[in-house]
């Protein structure tokens, strides 16, 4: 919700949530990791922003689908 928030646009591209759900095991199990040890998030933060990663590049790939079948004569 911050990422959204901090866009300043009602439009993204791409989805967090999305790619979360895809990682749902990997989400569950850093999560745990990181209640369980001493409270460091920093092992969690990188996982997210990987997962950011993620989502972006898979959207990417989506659009460039898209941008390459309307470039197509029909």
């Amino acid at each position: 919700m911050a990422l959204a928030r901090a866009e300043n646009s009602s439009r993204r591209y791409y989805s967090v949530s999305k790619q979360i759900r895809r990682e749902r095991s990997v989400y569950y199990k850093m999560l745990e990791m990181t209640q369980k040890a001493d409270c460091d998030i920093t092992a969690w933060q990188e996982w997210f922003l990987r997962c950011l990663k993620r989502s972006i590049d898979s959207a990417d790939e989506v659009v460039d689908g898209v941008l390459q079948k309307a470039r197509l004569p029909g």
